[in-house]
């Protein structure tokens, strides 16, 4: 079922489309570039307003970039055991399960588990999820992610992009009146 060593996955990555004419593999490069590009960006002052007005609170909490990477790269790890027709059911589980039985579970499992969140969620329960320890580092690999799609959505300016975008500003809306609350909490028990 799953791979037993790095390069039998990287193999069976190789040979699943992601899309036509792109591996999972490539694709997980491709998240990964977007990643340092949006990073950058927002380190020089531009980016998605919503993502760059939450910069400096999220920059200090994203995980170990050695973890970002291989979480990046490899986070359809999965993909290959549960291709269907073109979809992927469960591939979130499935790379987490792949990654933990070659290197154990631990940072990089658990955001493979978690990835698909900030693209399913609601506004309500991002503002949940905003206190758990590895949001941060998701949701700016989500942007990352659907920037590195755009192809494959018909571009920035396609109404699926669009509604890819707007579930995360939401989202960074959410995080942004958490923190205005927690300042103004602050300021109120001084």
């Amino acid at each position: 079922m799953y791979a037993d060593n790095l390069s039998d996955l990287i193999k069976r990555m190789e040979a699943t489309e992601q899309t036509q004419g792109l591996s999972v593999l490539e694709h997980g490069h491709m998240v990964h570039e977007s990643y340092l590009q949006l990073v950058d960006e927002l380190d020089q002052g531009v980016g998605p307003s919503v993502l760059q007005n939450l910069w400096e609170s999220l920059r200090e909490r994203l995980v170990a970039l050695k973890d970002i990477e291989e979480y990046q790269v490899y986070h359809d790890c999965g993909k290959p055991v549960c291709a269907a027709d073109g979809h992927f059911p469960g591939h979130a589980e499935h790379s987490a399960n792949q990654w933990a039985k070659l290197f154990g579970r631990g940072t990089v499992s658990e955001l493979m588990r978690l990835d698909m969140k900030f693209h399913l969620m609601n506004a309500e329960e991002a503002a949940a999820f905003w206190s758990h320890p590895l949001a941060p580092t998701l949701y700016v690999t989500a942007w990352a992610e659907i920037r590195a799609n755009a192809g494959m959505f018909g571009g920035e300016d396609s109404t699926s992009f669009k509604i890819k975008k707007k579930k995360l500003e939401r989202a960074g809306r959410a995080l942004k009146s958490l923190v205005l609350e927690e300042i103004h909490n602050g300021r109120k028990e001084r």
